[in-house]
């Protein structure tokens, strides 16, 4: 049985795979999706990872659970400034996990979703730097029933 945040990782590694030129995005970057893991021979991948989480008790029937992603998109860089490439990887990665549609039929439910930040990930490249990428954090909110991790 999986836990509420194993269903919504889940929901975001599916979801992230959607991010295809076909559909409309800059890159390629659904071709592969990593779940905390990172492989730098990788190009045109997602990588997800997840942060702690926090809970509060508003209530003694449910707790109210908040953890951080980081979502990075990598690409082979070919005849495009790096900026540029920063820049369209946020919007591709924004552009599909901001969409509320993608949680639709789920078996959880987000209370809330939003950018904390976005950046290149790690150092500007070299010119001779092949492989480059860029990251969002989401903050996720949801509920659970008081106790139960499995259970909203």
């Amino acid at each position: 049985m999986d836990s509420i945040k194993q269903l919504i990782i889940s929901g975001v590694v599916d979801q992230g795979k959607i991010i295809r030129k076909v559909a409309g995005y800059n890159y390629d970057l659904g071709l592969i999706v990593n779940k905390c893991e990172k492989n730098p021979d990788q190009s045109n991948c997602i990588c997800i990872f997840y942060g702690d989480e926090s809970t509060e008790n508003p209530s003694y029937s449910s707790e109210k659970n908040t953890f951080l992603l980081r979502i990075e998109g990598h690409v082979l860089r070919v005849d495009e400034n790096s900026s540029d490439i920063v820049e369209k990887i946020i919007a591709d990665l924004w552009r599909c996990f901001s969409n509320p549609n993608w949680r639709d039929g789920q078996n959880f439910e987000i209370s809330s979703l939003r950018k904390t930040g976005a950046g290149i990930d790690g150092e500007w490249p070299e010119i001779s730097q092949v492989n480059m990428g860029a990251f969002i954090n989401i903050e996720i909110t949801y509920k659970t029933i008081a106790g139960n991790p499995y259970g909203q």
